[in-house]
This record gives C-alpha cells, structure tokens and sequence, in this order.
C-alpha cells in the first residue's frame, strides 16, 4: 500500500523527485552515522561479552541479539549443539516474556538497520583496473628494496647445511656434537668417555 510521501513524489516532475530522492538519502545517511555513533559510545560502557556456542560460522555470546523465523527480536540465553535457547518479548500473548530452544539454523544474528543503510552504500564498489598500474606493480615487484628494509616475500627456509654458522656451534646436544664428529672425523667426548 502506498502512502502519502510515495503519492506525493510521483506527482512531482523527474528532476524534482529526483533532488528529493537524493536529500532523503542524504538525511537517512545521516541519521544512520548519528544512530552508530551513540551505540558506539554506549558499547565502551558494556561488560565483557562471553560467548556461548556458535550461529553458523560465527561465535554466539550471552545477550546477543538474534532474528527469529517470524521476524521478531529475541536474545540468546544459550547455545549448545545446534539448538539455542531465546527469549523475546510478544505483546499481543498474555504473558508476554517467551522462552524456547530453537534450532540454531533457523535464525540469523541481528543487524543494526544504521549499519546495514551505510553498508549498502559500500556494495559495488571496486578499484577501476588499469594496465598502467598493472606493469607498475610488476616492474616495482621486481626492483631490490631500499637498503635496511626487509626483503620481499616469503623469508627462505634455513636447513643444517645451508647455515652460515658452522653446525657444532649451533648444535648444543650431545648427539650433534657427535653426528658433527662422524661428518668431519675429528674426536669428540661422549656420555661414556672418549670416543674416536
């Protein structure tokens, strides 16, 4: 069903309706980054979250607010092996305080409507591909770093041969000294004694 502001703005011409469009969108996006601040503030005041089990592929915590399948907004008292206990508010039900256990594929975890209005302004957006800045990237990919800076990519792996220091000085047990000792046959005191 329509109401009054949908009525109003399809009997306003298409520049105008449009101009209106974009104020209301303005003013939505910034109502929603006002909303966001407050609960920002009111977050740094809020007691250490414990977590309980899991909604899908991410952790559940104590109080969590959660989307029921009708639609309305309950929190989680528990999670465990795939069910989880909630409790919502009816107004309509003479004792309005429910509490039940429910699969926990059937709900979802609740988005602040401020955070979902500013995310969706985010979707879509990608960086313009350029070949330009594609061979730069490749080019500075292969120059050598700056002096004193790290080396690029994955740091080499150092094996006993390849050590610049000699192996009986990194090797501090007995049984590398004595591997040493086979390897370049000088003599080397053992657990027992001398050995050649």
């Amino acid at each position: 069903m329509l109401d009054l502001d949908q009525i109003r703005m399809s009997l306003l011409p298409n520049d105008d309706r449009k101009l209106l469009e974009r104020v209301l969108q303005q003013e939505e996006i910034s109502h929603a980054g006002r909303e966001l601040r407050r609960l920002r503030s009111e977050a740094k005041n809020r007691p250490a979250r414990h977590f309980t089990g899991y909604i899908g592929r991410r952790k559940a915590w104590f109080g969590q607010r959660v989307v029921l399948t009708n639609n309305a907004v309950g929190t989680i008292l528990a999670v465990h092996r795939g069910h989880a206990a909630v409790s919502w508010t009816d107004p309509f039900a003479v004792q309005p305080n429910k509490v039940t256990a429910i699969e926990v594929a059937s709900i979802r975890a609740f988005r602040h409507p401020a955070a979902v209005a500013l995310g969706k302004l985010k979707a879509g957006r990608r960086e313009v591909t350029s070949p330009l800045k594609a061979i730069k990237a490749r080019l500075n990919g292969c120059r050598p770093v700056r002096p004193g800076s790290r080396p690029r990519g994955r740091p080499p792996k150092r094996s006993l041969n390849s050590s610049p220091v000699p192996l009986s000085v990194t090797a501090t047990s007995a049984a590398a000294h004595r591997l040493v000792a086979r390897r370049t046959g000088e003599q080397t005191f053992g657990t027992a004694g001398f050995k050649a």
